[in-house]
Formats: C-alpha cells, structure tokens, sequence
C-alpha cells in the first residue's frame, strides 16, 4: 500500500500565510500543530507584529508547548515576540480555528488548530516592548483596515470573521 492512500486527498492540500495553495508532497509527512494567538483591542485598534521571516502583520502568538495550556502558551509567545505579558487584562478564549498550514518560513506542513484569546492592554502606549529577534515590527492597526491590511491569511479570516468586516 502506497503512502499516498493512508493520507485522505483533502489533507494534502494547504495553504500558506499569504493565502497560497501548496499541495503536500509524496512522501512527506505532515504534523499536528496546536497554537494560540491574541486579539489586543485598545481604542478601536488591533495589536499586531510582523515577524522577521515575512512581509504582513500576525497576532502575536504561536506555537504551543506540549506541557502548556492555550493561556499560558499564549502569554509565553506574546513575552516572546512583544514584552510583558503580564500586563494583558480581560483575556478571555474566543474560538478555535483549524486548517491544513503550510509554514513558508520553515517548510513544514502542520494539520494546524489556531486558538484565539480576546483581550486588551490598559492603554494603546507601546512603551513597555522589548528588542524582539523574532520581530521586525510592533504597531495598531485599526479595525476598520483589517480588510485592506496585508494579514496572515487564516488570521484575516478570523478576525474578519469576529469583527464583522
């Protein structure tokens, strides 16, 4: 039996962050990969990063440690790619989100469950972030840009998805 036929056709096909397709190839293998990822609304703005390894703002978040919860793997991203995460308030989870992703910046193949946490910052002050090596860039984006903002796209339609746009 080849191992073409142990893998169902609809999990070979994924899509990367910019929205393109990328089918899974022989005899690659794919990997279960659960993360989570914050939505920081203050005033009207979203808070977003832009990782080093490509060219559109994510939520801050990522992958999550087999001996982590959702919460705390969050918290350990966001001190990661921003600073203090102790000051994050009213986090509460929001949805789960699962797709076949296609990791362009280390081409790997994840049958990937993206959680999401809703919450917010006392104020939209940056002050408080770090010199991140993951991170190019830090900033708002409000929330009527999303739709014309160049997001990760499973990230956009989530958050198209939550904020009606």
């Amino acid at each position: 039996m080849s191992d073409s036929l142990l893998i169902p056709k609809s999990m070979k096909h994924f899509v990367d962050r910019y929205g393109k397709p990328h089918t899974l190839p022989e005899p690659t293998q794919y990997t279960h990969r659960i993360s989570a990822y914050g939505m920081i609304v203050v005033e009207g703005n979203l808070l977003m990063i832009k990782p080093v390894w490509a060219d559109l703002w994510e939520l801050p978040g990522g992958g999550v440690d087999q001996d982590e919860s959702l919460l705390d793997g969050f918290k350990r991203e966001f001190r990661e790619e921003v600073g203090d995460s102790n000051l994050l308030t009213k986090l509460i989870f929001l949805t789960k989100f699962q797709c076949n992703f296609y990791a362009d910046d280390v081409a790997e193949y994840w049958q990937s469950e993206m959680n999401f946490f809703k919450g917010s910052l006392p104020s939209s002050d940056l002050s408080f972030v770090e010199d991140k090596p993951e991170t190019s860039a830090i900033g708002w984006v409000p929330l009527q840009n999303i739709d014309t903002t160049p997001i990760h796209h499973f990230h956009k339609k989530v958050l198209c998805s939550e904020f009606g746009v």
